[in-house]
């Protein structure tokens, strides 16, 4: 089964959301960054990942074909400092679910939307998978080290 993922800027702090910014980076090195307080979801979708506001116009479109991956970044303005400093990036290719730049030992979990802890993986050298193709279509919660998005498995 293909994932297809419809990734909901849910991050748990609105602080974060406030200061953040969503950063497509392309395989040829580019990056393309969108203050994330304009993004409401991303979608994945017909070749396209498309950034969507609150009220569904469409802010950024970019050919899945380009894109190496999409990153997250929040600040902490206001909040307790986290002694991490890098970025949690989470990819798909359909498959597998993966984070990188997670805290050894932490865990990445799938969560389904009645809250039941569908799948986890604890990360080692800063990275962590899921197998993807045993979760059945439905809406998930992906959450790792405080940050959590929505996602959309057709």
């Amino acid at each position: 089964m293909f994932l297809s993922s419809l990734l909901f800027c849910a991050v748990s702090c609105p602080m974060m959301a406030q200061g953040g910014k969503v950063n497509v980076l392309y395989l040829d090195g580019t990056a393309h960054e969108v203050q994330m307080s304009q993004v409401a979801k991303l979608t994945v979708a017909d070749g396209n990942v498309k950034l969507l506001s609150k009220s569904g116009a469409t802010v950024a479109t970019h050919a899945v074909k380009n894109v190496d991956k999409i990153e997250l970044k929040g600040s902490t303005a206001g909040m307790v400092q986290l002694t991490k400093q890098s970025p949690i990036t989470l990819r798909s290719n359909g498959y597998t679910i993966t984070a990188e730049g997670m805290t050894d030992g932490k865990l990445l979990e799938v969560y389904t939307a009645n809250g039941s802890l569908a799948a986890q993986a604890t990360a080692r050298c800063g990275k962590a998978k899921i197998d993807a193709t045993q979760l059945a279509a439905g809406v998930y919660i992906v959450k790792a080290e405080g940050q959590s998005l929505k996602m959309v498995k057709r």
